[in-house]
């Protein structure tokens, strides 16, 4: 018998007690390392807590990205002796005196382990004088034990030292990435802050190098513009939504200023920012159809619900919520962020987004045109003056400018001239957006047309859509399709919507199906069989078309209800303004 194997059976034999409690200490490394990650938890945790005190005025210095030192000094109401003796003791709070203020808690911080955390896994100072006090104190930690405390002629408010962190938990230590990495997570952090507490002035200084600094004068145009310049504060949208469910406000951008990740979409719930999916969703959905796919917009929205509806002690680091009405706030966040972004739209404030704006925009993306044969002009019979103008009866209402067809460029692009200067119409976007807002009011009303096929034809299914076809089948039905089973892996396909008559009907369905894989709600399955839909029944790039052709297809996209974006989110019209032309011909003014 080997020596493992002894060992093993006499182990199961004999065995030994298996289960001992831990020691003190190491349990509270253990419990620091769910609250404590990195430098910018121990940022977190400290900002929370001056935010609390009613700081109007918080500096955040970090050296080393953190790992040596973070120091958050406030101008908050402060602490006595003898709360700065308790202070860091597990389970130590001001913001509880019971389990039922949990249902109504209001504060940031709640958990009463930041500190005791902070204080096992760092070597920790903290000064603070309360306000009116005409002395303050100072403790002293290493590890989590006290190691000094005495009188301080500190100023009002409290100054928190973190130094060295981790430095008697290697194994953590290892898991940081460098100072760069790190810093920068923290100066994330602190773009968050000012965005959420705009009455609030931050200065965070990195290395003695002020890296960021807010004046605190509680417009948050103004913080946002601190964050991310003028150019993009200016272009944002105000949100103002007060609903049974939860009141919101704050700031959306236009669909031309995007970015390639969510990092910029910031939710505040009761003043906490939250990763909170269903939001995030609900503020994506409110851009369909007006953003491209893969790109996601700023966002600066401050969300109030009733605190006894909000569970805030659900993630040790304070990251998620939980609402009571978790659907209607959801509605109330997408109803909020899509009205203004119609609103820009209308008739009264629309207007294409000019070629510089998509062009020079930070962040933004100018979508590429479809390879086609080299550029060509076919011109137009449009006779020259001012725009078409409709006719008397028919009064113009549209948020597009009026336009003057001039040709087509490309078999792709309408060129047509406006009061400002030069658009140009993707035709196929165009004819996109006009089916889309067809199909979804046919769709709304119930009363979506069908044509039927001379032959029908049958689709196959895959092994996925075989499972739902069922469900699939009614959803084809709300669009207008009239199909029916055929055999166990084929549907049978008899008539279609009036735009889809004369496509692939095979591979049109194929795609209706496909684009269903991970959508759960039927609003959502719907949305995407409608862009699909749209998209695969407009007209193509590279499709020469006649004057009457063009200017049909501009009348019919001035009177939709968001003109400047296809199903998919990409511009419908770009705008080359005369003052752009000039500029880049050299000139100063009309000659």
């Amino acid at each position: 018998m080997t020596e493992t194997h002894a060992w093993y059976n006499a182990s199961m034999i004999a065995p030994g007690p298996t289960i001992r409690l831990l020691e003190p200490d190491t349990v509270a490394k253990l419990a620091a390392g769910e609250v404590i990650e990195r430098p910018a938890s121990v940022v977190r945790e400290l900002v929370d807590n001056a935010l609390d005190s009613g700081a109007r005025r918080i500096t955040v210095q970090i050296g080393r990205g953190g790992m040596d030192l973070v120091r958050v000094t406030d101008n908050g109401r402060g602490m006595s002796r003898e709360d700065l003796r308790a202070c860091t003791a597990a389970h130590a709070t001001s913001k509880l005196a019971s389990v039922e203020d949990l249902t109504r808690l209001s504060s940031l911080g709640f958990r009463g382990e930041a500190l005791h955390s902070i204080a096992a896994v760092s070597r920790l100072r903290i000064f603070s004088r309360p306000a009116g006090e005409q002395r303050g104190g100072e403790v002293s930690f290493e590890g989590g034990e006290m190691t000094h405390e005495a009188p301080s002629g500190c100023p009002e408010g409290t100054r928190v030292e973190v130094r060295d962190l981790f430095f008697n938990t290697p194994a953590r230590l290892r898991f940081l990435k460098g100072p760069a990495a790190e810093g920068s997570r923290v100066e994330q952090l602190v773009r968050r802050y000012v965005l959420g507490y705009p009455h609030v002035a931050f200065r965070l200084i990195s290395d003695g190098r002020d890296t960021i600094s807010s004046s605190g004068s509680g417009d948050l145009l103004t913080a946002i513009a601190r964050v991310y310049g003028w150019r993009v504060a200016e272009s944002m949208l105000e949100v103002e939504l007060d609903d049974p469910a939860a009141s919101v406000a704050g700031y959306v951008g236009p669909p031309s200023v995007s970015r390639p990740n969510r990092s910029d979409m910031h939710l505040y719930v009761n003043g906490r920012w939250v990763q909170s999916r269903s939001l995030l969703y609900a503020v994506q959905e409110a851009y369909s159809s007006l953003l491209m796919v893969g790109r996601f917009p700023v966002v600066v929205l401050s969300v109030r619900v009733p605190p006894e509806h909000l569970d805030v002690n659900v993630h040790p680091q304070k990251a998620e919520v939980r609402f009571a009405d978790e659907r209607g706030v959801s509605s109330a966040v997408g109803r909020a962020v899509r009205s203004p972004l119609v609103q820009a739209a209308s008739p009264e404030q629309g207007r294409p987004p000019s070629i510089s704006q998509l062009v020079f925009a930070p962040e933004s993306s100018t979508p590429a045109g479809p390879q086609d044969a080299s550029p060509r002009v076919t011109g137009s019979e449009e006779p020259a003056g001012i725009a078409d103008p409709p006719p008397a009866d028919e009064p113009r209402e549209s948020g597009l400018p009026p336009l003057r067809i001039l040709g087509q460029l490309a078999a792709t692009y309408i060129i047509a001239e406006g009061p400002e200067g030069m658009c140009l119409i993707d035709q196929h976007a165009a004819h996109e957006r006009v089916l889309l807002e067809q199909l979804q009011d046919a769709v709304g009303a119930r009363s979506a047309e069908s044509q039927a096929l001379l032959e029908p034809v049958v689709v196959p299914l895959s092994g996925a859509q075989r499972g739902r076809a069922e469900s699939f089948l009614e959803e084809l039905s709300a669009l207008g399709f009239r199909a029916e089973p055929f055999g166990d892996d084929s549907l049978l396909v008899r008539a279609v919507p009036p735009c889809a008559a004369r496509s692939g009907i095979e591979q049109l369905v194929a795609e209706l199906g496909e684009g269903l894989e991970g959508l759960g709600t039927v609003e959502e399955r719907r949305r995407a069989m409608l862009a699909t839909l749209a998209c695969h029944s407009a007209i193509r790039a590279g499709q020469v078309l006649d004057s009457q052709e063009m200017r049909a297809l501009i009348r019919s996209l001035e009177s939709t209800r968001v003109p400047t974006a296809c199903a998919h989110g990409r511009p419908t019209i770009l705008e080359l303004t005369r003052s752009e032309l000039e500029r880049e011909f050299g000139r100063r003014g009309p000659r």
